[in-house]
C-alpha cells in the first residue's frame, strides 16, 4: 500500500477546496497495513459462565500492526526566530483514513461498487460570524405525522410525531 500524503497551503489550495477526490479502488479487500483485522474471539467456559477472549497470537500481531500503521495526520511546525514568525503544516493521509473507515463498515458494504470512496478538503475560517441569539422554537403547534409502520411495539409519542413531521419537511 502506498501512503498518499496531501499537504496544501489553504490560500493556494483554491480550486481543490470543496471538490471531492476519488479515494481509489484498490482497497476493497481490506488493507492490513492501515486497518488490520481484529483478532478472533474464543469463547471459554469459566465456572458456570462463558467469557470471550481474544486469540493471544492474533491479538499480539494486531497490536503490533496498529502501532506500525501509517499516521493519519502529521503536524510540522516551524519557527523563524529572526522574524519571530511561525508556520504549521498539517499532512493528511487520506488513503489511510479511507481504509480505516472502510474496515469498520459491515462486510456487505465492503464489496467493490457497493460504496463510493472519496474525500474532500473543506476550507474553514475562524472569523466570528455575526449571528443573532440562538432560538429553539416550540413544535407544540406542528401537526403530528402519522405513526411509522414499523413502530408497532414502541409507537412514537405525540411530541415525537410532531418532531418527525418537522424533520421530514426539512
Amino acid at each position: 500500500v502506498l501512503s498518499t500524503w496531501s499537504t496544501l497551503e489553504l490560500p493556494s489550495a483554491g480550486k481543490a477546496c470543496g471538490k471531492k477526490a476519488d479515494a481509489g479502488s484498490g482497497c476493497w479487500a481490506g488493507c492490513e497495513r492501515c486497518a488490520p483485522e481484529m483478532p478472533k474471539l474464543q469463547w471459554v467456559a469459566v465456572g458456570n459462565r462463558v467469557e470471550a477472549r481474544e486469540d493471544m497470537e492474533q491479538a499480539g500481531a494486531y497490536e503490533q500492526t496498529l502501532k506500525a500503521r501509517p499516521a493519519a495526520f502529521v503536524v510540522q511546525r516551524y519557527l523563524d526566530e529572526a522574524s519571530d514568525m511561525g508556520s504549521m503544516r498539517v499532512g493528511v493521509n487520506a488513503a489511510s483514513l479511507v481504509h480505516r473507515a472502510l474496515a469498520i463498515l459491515p462486510p456487505a458494504v465492503r464489496v467493490e461498487g457497493a460504496a463510493e470512496l472519496s474525500w474532500r478538503l473543506v476550507e474553514q475560517s475562524h472569523h466570528k460570524a455575526a449571528l443573532g441569539p440562538f432560538k429553539l422554537p416550540s413544535n407544540k403547534k406542528d401537526k403530528q405525522h402519522k405513526q411509522p409502520p414499523n413502530f408497532k411495539k414502541y409507537p412514537l409519542r405525540p411530541e415525537q410525531l410532531r418532531s418527525l413531521s418537522w424533520m421530514l419537511r426539512q
